[in-house]
Order: structure tokens, then sequence, then C-alpha cells
């Protein structure tokens, strides 16, 4: 079981990153992908730069969920998202007028501005007194730092990271075992849907937060629950088969075309004839085939009948 959840995890990191350069429109190569995610290579343009920054932010939150959830945090954090870009990691938006907050020509400010201030401060109270559920303050929160977007750049990738944290903070630790971007990403229509509908009156006070409730409760924590349940239930076959199963897993996992290191790398205390073995069984059956053979073997899932 801790050699499975090991798997989930490294296999949700992937799958994260892989929605992150899609969902941000990097155009990295899948195998450049790899390698970043791997930390096998130096970030070599933005884009890669931009998915290593990331890719470390969501190594980070173990340590960073027992901080407290300040204003000050949440500026670190996208300072650290940015960190391998020459840009404005951490710098607050500016707004016109904004001369009280130090505002530089640039549109940034040296100070976030009351909004986000306020937001914390109510957000930070309601969690202390508990009467409400944490995973509806989650959501609520996330939905008010969309609305209020108070970085130049970034805001939706700092939600995400968001959420995973505060999560984190409410006992939820289902980001760690499941992609969250991988979810946002195949429930965009849904989300936009959500989102504006959630949004309506938001200026007045007058918006509702049910469908952002249902949709982010049924959609993305839900639903990451459940993908966990099921890759938890086929990583667990009897003792015999354990490892063949993992090696299933992780294919799974991966893209539709993937090499035979992709597995070891997600697979590592898996014996190579075992990793052969548990190729055969999936291109026996129909769902692989060998697209390049030898050590660097590439294969490619066969969309008919696995539809990935």
């Amino acid at each position: 079981r801790v050699e499975a959840l090991g798997l989930l995890r490294r296999a949700a990191l992937y799958e994260s990153l892989q929605s992150f350069a899609r969902l941000e429109r990097l155009p990295l190569s899948p195998g450049r992908l790899r390698f970043l995610a791997a930390r096998r290579v130096t970030p070599a343009n933005r884009g890669e730069q931009e998915l290593a920054g990331y890719r470390d932010v969501l190594s980070s939150l173990g340590e960073r969920a027992t901080a407290p959830f300040t204003v000050e945090l949440v500026r670190r954090l996208h300072r650290d998202l940015y960190r391998f870009v020459a840009g404005r990691g951490g710098e607050w938006k500016g707004s016109e007028g904004a001369g009280a907050r130090g505002a530089h020509p640039s549109g940034t400010a040296v100070r976030p501005g009351p909004e986000l201030v306020l937001l914390h401060e109510r957000f930070d109270a309601s969690w202390r007194a508990g009467g409400v559920e944490p995973l509806l303050l989650v959501a609520a929160y996330v939905l008010d730092f969309l609305r209020l977007r108070p970085f130049l750049e970034g805001n939706g990738r700092m939600a995400r990271v968001l959420t995973l944290l505060l999560l984190r903070r409410a006992g939820h630790r289902i980001g760690d075992f499941a992609g969250l971007d991988a979810l946002v990403e195949r429930t965009r229509p849904r989300f936009a849907g959500a989102f504006n509908t959630a949004s309506s009156g938001w200026h007045t006070g007058e918006h509702t937060l049910l469908p952002w409730w249902e949709y982010y409760l049924g959609d993305v924590v839900l639903a990451a629950y459940r993908q966990f349940e099921a890759a938890l239930a086929a990583a667990a076959p009897p003792r015999r088969a354990a490892r063949r199963n993992l090696v299933h897993h992780a294919v799974a996992a991966l893209p539709a075309e993937f090499t035979i290191g992709d597995v070891f790398r997600l697979c590592p205390n898996t014996s190579r004839p075992t990793v052969h073995r548990a190729l055969g069984e999936l291109r026996e059956q129909g769902l692989i085939r060998c697209a390049q053979r030898g050590r660097e073997a590439r294969w490619e899932k066969t969309t008919a009948k696995s539809g990935t």
C-alpha cells in the first residue's frame, strides 16, 4: 500500500504538470515535460521556467500548510511560482489612484489591496469560529480570490495552488494523489458556468455561492476522492500480481505516448522483467502497442480500446 501511494503521488504530480502546461498554453514537448517533472534538465525558456516554478511550489505545499494563512504567505507563493522567471513574481497588481498603496509606474503595488486584506481577515475569523464547514470556506475564498485577481498575472494558477494548500489545512490531502489541474482542465465548461453564475452580483454582495459550491465539491473534491479510490483499488490486487498491477496503473497515468523510462520513473522499485511482462499483458489485451523497440522503447496507447 505504501508503494502504491508513492506511485499515485508521482502520477498525480506528473498529471498536474501536463494539464498545467495545457491550461497555461505553454509550448512544451512531452519529452521536455517529462525531464522537467523529474528535475533532470534546467529550464531553457519562459514556458519551462513557469512549469518548473509550479512544480516546486506544488512540492512545497506540505511544509507550508502548517504556516499561518496570511496575505504574506500568498505573496511568497506567487513569488516562488515565478522564481525562475525575470518578471513580477510576488508583486501586487496596482490600480488607478493607488498612490496610498505605494503604486509603481509599472502597474504593481508595494502593498496588497484592502479587499484582499479584508478577505483574509474574514476568512481567518470564520475558520477560527468553526461554525462553517471548512470546504465551503475554502471554495468561497477561492471564488473571491479569482474575482479580486490581486496579481498582474498567474491568478488562475495561484487559485489552484491555494485550493490545494487550503484543502490540506482542512485535513484533505487528496491533492497529493489526484491531479487538481487535470480535474479543472476536464471540467472547464462547468468551471466557467459555475464561476460566472456565482459571480453575478458579486460586487454588491448579492451573489449566490451555491453553483460554485456544487462545482467545487462535486467536480473537484468528490471527483478527486473517487479517482483516488479507483486508482488505489487498481493498485492493490492479490499479492503475487501487485507489482505488475502497479505498472498497469502507471501506464494509465501516463500520456498517450510514453517510453519505458517513464514507466520505471513511476515504478522505481519494480524489476525490468516485471515491467516487460506487465507491458506484454497490456499489449495482448490490445490496450497498447510498441512503436519503437530497444533500450528506449516507446509505446502508444490504443485509442479505440483504452479511450485515452
